[in-house]
């Protein structure tokens, strides 16, 4: 005959039961606690099951936008591009960018920035883009959207291959900056040749020498003047063309003029102020 187990024996039994149940409740819960972090920490989404939620968010990404780009790219597309005017000059063609500062422009004496009627916008393009309207500015047009404005071509450095117009619009210009850290995220915003509205292209800011910045991107011809604009949509310089190999082959790289170089030869500023607001 079988003997009942006694009452100490069976105690142990559901206590013992009980510590494995316990057990295994604590594994799964660690299991879940790296399940979501796993998850979170590629920038997808973890529902949390605790209050202190925030220790587990991805905190690192928001902190270096100026390294991963901006979190709306189409909307800084279309703010940029609401700044960014259609330069002709004859038979060639670029692109120009509402600049908001409050330097004064260098003005040569036998140009001027009024308008019979309206307000004056200050627009940055490449030299090269106006060459040919510097004797001929009857042969100067400016587009801004599909409208055709009133423009002045106002002063122009042919060594930096910068130049600034005056034109006959109230749209709002860009914000600059001067602090470009190397492999920054980058775009330009430009009217490439055959596009009827403007075109982003995107890259990383690979160095600066002697005000010249060399861009992980390759423009095509017609952006030439176009601003280059950081995350937050701030210029931080003007694309004026591309390094190429002796057979004209393009390297991928975009030359941009510094703000630095702007506000010394074509602005009258005190320090650096080019990147005030009006």
């Amino acid at each position: 005959m079988e003997s009942e187990p006694k009452s100490g024996t069976h105690s142990g039994l559901i206590l013992g039961s009980m510590a494995i149940g316990v057990a295994l409740l604590a594994l799964l819960m660690a299991v879940g606690s790296v399940v979501l972090q796993t998850t979170d920490s590629d920038g997808s989404f973890a529902v949390a099951p605790f209050d202190d939620a925030s220790e587990i968010e991805s905190k690192p990404l928001a902190a270096n936008r100026k390294y991963t780009g901006p979190e709306d790219v189409p909307g800084l597309v279309d703010a940029t591009a609401d700044s960014v005017v259609f330069v002709v000059c004859g038979d060639g063609s670029g692109t120009g960018w509402i600049v908001n500062t409050a330097a004064t422009p260098i003005i040569r004496d036998d140009r001027s920035r009024d308008f019979d009627a309206g307000e004056s916008a200050l627009v940055v393009t490449a030299e090269h883009v106006i060459t040919d309207c510097i004797k001929d500015p009857d042969a100067l047009e400016v587009f801004v959207g599909f409208s055709r404005v009133d423009a002045s071509l106002l002063n122009w450095h042919r060594k930096r291959d910068l130049a600034v117009l005056a034109v006959n619009t109230s749209k709002a210009g860009l914000e600059t900056t001067v602090a470009v850290p190397d492999a920054s995220w980058v775009m330009s915003v430009g009217y490439p040749l055959d596009f009827e509205n403007p075109i982003p292209v995107v890259g990383r800011v690979i160095a600066e020498q002697g005000g010249d910045q060399y861009l992980d991107m390759a423009i095509q011809p017609g952006n030439s003047g176009s601003p280059v604009v950081n995350h937050r949509g701030q210029v931080i310089g003007t694309a004026v063309g591309t390094l190429a190999e002796d057979d004209d082959i393009s390297l991928g790289w975009t030359v941009s003029v510094s703000n630095e170089i702007l506000c010394m030869k074509l602005f009258r500023c005190s320090g650096a102020s080019i990147t005030l607001t009006k």
